[in-house]
Formats: structure tokens, C-alpha cells, sequence
């Protein structure tokens, strides 16, 4: 049994209030109390539910914490984070552009949404034609500009189905031919269920998206978490982010990417990569 997940709204703990005994220790207090890491994980290599936690200093996984953005950031955010994730709803911009951008940002790491067009012919999803090809052309030429790292979405119009997998994997495998050291993140919603998106994912030799705070992580040493502030959750507090945090190294992960998307995503982004840098 994995920990038991929050509600969207989660973030009203406060992390430090158990520093007794931990802090003479040398040990961070986490929102579920005080416990050496080395006791932490229970018989089934998990945190039982309400099990009291306190983890050392000394944090194992590599944060890159960035926002979800429609444009290139500027200077300010550069300056500011190790990553971000690009989006491009409504135009698509000149390969050109992307280029001259990116010799202003050498060390920022990308992610490169693939927009609808790019995944999606008309016959539906996934299925090439001339249009298609050109526009999944396009992003090819795009990651080359910015250096990026793919990141595949899909929704409701994928299904599980045979026939949708096997398109799936042949998109996938477009991407690894181009450029065999990218790093491909798919991020399914819809019908794709944990239980089904992880173990393919596995198997197709990509990173599976998802939402630490509302779900269990996938296996592997490359994490990828993207959290959009909706609903109930209208912003990341101190608390929340936190909370995140703690979840990330729970899971293992060598390395973890964070796409933040809210109002705030930029401030918010910053705190958590500053927490994260605390905590090193």
C-alpha cells in the first residue's frame, strides 16, 4: 500500500513544526513528523498511511523546477530556474527564432509540448497524413532549435485499444529516430489509468508524466511531475510545495522535473527550486 494521496487543496501542514529531536539530529522535518530515513520505508518499501517521517538534510534526487509557458522566458526567469516547459497554443513560431532565443539561455533545460496539430491528422489522433507529416516535421526542427526534451500529452481522443497503442509506440519511435538521446515525456489523461499508462510507458522507453500530490510515482530514474493549479488548487503553498518535495524523494527518483502551471507559476517555481536548493 503506497501513502495515502491529498486532496487537490492539500497545503495548510506546516513541514518544520516538529523539529524537536530532528533538528538536534541534523534532520529535516517533514509534514508527516519525525523518523529516520532509514526506518522510513515500511516492509513493502512504502510509508504506511500517517507514518511520522523526518529525512536527512542531504537531498537525493536533482530538482529542476520550472513553469509552463506559451513564449520563451526572458532574462529574469533564466537568472531564476533550471527549467521550463514550452507550449505553443496558438502559433508556432519560426524555427529561426527559436534558434537565435536559444543562444540567450545555453544551460536552461527544455521541455516542448507537442501541440494538438503536431499529434494529430484528420482522421484523428495520431494518424499521419500530408498535413500531419509536415506539421510533426515542424516540431522535429523545433526540439533541434531549442535542444529539447519531447513532451507528448494525450486526452480522451487516445483510447487504450490495440490499434491506439501500437500508433502510440510508431509516434514515439518517430521521436527516438530523430534524436536517440531525447528524452521523451508522454503525459496521458483520459482513459489511460496508472495501472495501465506506467508499465507501457516502461516498455516504450519513455517518462510517464504525473501528479505527485494526486498520484503514485512511475519507476525509473527520471522523474516528471506537471501540476496545474485548478479547481480547489488555485496556487502551490509553501506547505504544498513542501509536500511535494518530500514525495519526489520517496519516489526514488535520480532526477526530477517540475512543470508548474497557475498564475503564479513563475514565483511559485522559484520557491520550490529554492527549497530544493535548501535542502541539498
Amino acid at each position: 500500500m503506497g501513502p495515502e494521496r491529498p486532496s487537490a487543496d492539500r497545503g495548510v501542514a506546516a513541514p518544520f513544526s516538529r523539529a524537536s529531536g530532528c533538528r538536534a539530529k541534523g534532520w529535516l522535518v517533514g509534514r508527516h513528523g519525525p523518523l529516520p530515513r532509514s526506518e522510513e520505508l515500511g516492509a513493502h518499501g512504502r510509508r504506511a498511511p500517517g507514518e511520522e517521517v523526518c529525512y536527512s538534510s542531504s537531498r537525493m534526487t536533482q530538482i529542476l523546477a520550472g513553469a509552463t509557458l506559451e513564449r520563451p522566458p526572458g532574462p529574469k526567469y533564466v537568472a531564476s530556474l533550471p527549467y521550463a516547459e514550452l507550449t505553443f497554443p496558438s502559433s508556432w513560431p519560426k524555427l529561426a527564432t527559436l534558434a537565435k532565443w536559444r543562444k540567450t539561455a545555453p544551460g536552461l533545460e527544455l521541455g516542448v509540448v507537442a501541440p494538438y496539430g503536431v499529434r494529430t491528422g484528420e482522421k484523428g489522433a495520431l494518424r499521419f497524413d500530408e498535413g500531419l507529416e509536415e506539421r510533426f516535421a515542424w516540431y522535429l526542427n523545433a526540439l533541434g532549435a531549442l535542444r529539447g526534451h519531447a513532451v507528448v500529452p494525450t486526452g480522451s481522443e487516445l483510447s487504450t485499444s490495440k490499434r491506439d497503442r501500437e500508433r502510440l509506440a510508431a509516434y514515439f519511435e518517430r521521436l527516438k529516430a530523430d534524436d536517440p538521446e531525447r528524452l521523451i515525456v508522454w503525459a496521458p489523461t483520459g482513459i489511460w489509468s496508472r495501472e495501465l499508462a506506467h508499465p507501457f510507458a516502461a516498455e516504450q522507453g519513455v517518462v510517464c508524466a504525473y501528479d505527485p500530490l494526486l498520484d503514485f510515482p512511475p519507476e525509473g530514474p527520471v522523474g516528471y511531475a506537471r501540476l496545474k493549479a485548478m479547481g480547489e488548487r488555485q496556487r502551490f503553498s509553501e506547505g504544498v510545495l513542501f509536500d511535494l518535495l518530500d514525495r519526489l524523494e520517496d519516489a526514488g527518483f535520480e532526477k526530477a522535473y517540475v512543470a508548474l502551471e497557475s498564475e503564479r507559476s513563475f514565483r511559485e517555481a522559484s520557491q520550490l527550486q529554492q527549497l530544493a536548493a535548501a535542502g541539498e
